[in-house]
């Protein structure tokens, strides 16, 4: 039950999940926000220091046109995380990405620019 799918996500790093097979599935994934998850790509873009809500960081991912996933850290001195206390790091899109339980973060995955004109079809 609900239980033991809470367990598996905080299982940690063991519990990852591949993002490779959701591709074709991003865009109900994006602009979500998700508390005590970590996206790793292979590309780490570069990291924003003093970022005060997770809304900033998301549109820093949002505004960069190489950003796929930002991470964002949102508990000062947990235990185990890497991640700064109000630091935003945003991550280019790899070949492999992995989503993992890491307490004391937010993150999301950016969604891809809308064309112009919002018609997808060009001629």
């Amino acid at each position: 039950g609900a239980a033991v799918a809470a367990a598996a996500v905080h299982a940690g790093r063991r519990g990852t999940v591949d993002l490779a097979a959701l591709a074709g599935k991003d865009a109900w994934l994006c602009g979500r926000m998700e508390d005590d998850v970590d996206y790793w790509t292979s590309k780490p873009l570069f990291s924003l220091l003093d970022v005060g809500s997770p809304d900033a960081c998301r549109d820093q991912c949002q505004g960069h046109s190489k950003c796929y996933a930002w991470t964002w850290g949102r508990d000062h001195g947990v235990a185990g995380a890497f991640h700064a206390y109000h630091t935003c790091f945003l991550k280019e899109k790899s070949a492999r990405v992995k989503k993992y339980a890491e307490n004391g973060v937010v993150s999301g995955l950016a969604c891809p620019p809308v064309p112009e004109g919002g018609d997808a079809s060009s001629g």
